[in-house]
């Protein structure tokens, strides 16, 4: 919110100085060729708010990229961690089935899902 107050402020002072200088060029000067050389005056002035307009344009390219990225990998660790969710409730239901019957199957189980459990705190780790 403060950015954003910062930027209309700075874009209302900018305005306001074009204005005025508009205003006082058109109030001490009578003559239209003494105006055309002002106003070429400042096309200097014109070329280095476009390079910086172009320079913003750019940083703002990489800071979208970096995001972007950023979301990537969050959206890439978010479906590991889904996928070991549901392999974490097979084995639990496996280790269930079993651990009445069949005593081995039953510690493969119990195996496998404290295994999936630490990769799934390592990852949250990261």
């Amino acid at each position: 919110m403060r950015n954003s107050i910062q930027i209309i402020t700075l874009l209302i002072f900018v305005l306001f100085l074009w204005a005025i200088s508009g205003y006082l060029i058109i109030c001490y000067t009578d003559d239209f060729a003494v105006r055309g050389q002002i106003g070429d005056m400042f096309g200097a002035v014109n070329a280095l708010f476009s390079g910086l307009a172009f320079v913003g344009l750019i940083y703002t390219i990489f800071q979208q990229q970096k995001e972007i990225e950023k979301n990537s990998l969050h959206i890439a660790n978010s479906q590991d961690l889904n996928t070991l969710s549901v392999l974490l409730t097979i084995y639990s239901k496996e280790e269930e089935k079993y651990i009445s019957t069949d005593k081995k199957k039953s510690e493969i189980a119990r195996i496998k899902k404290e295994n999936i459990l630490d990769i799934i705190e390592s990852k949250r780790n990261e």
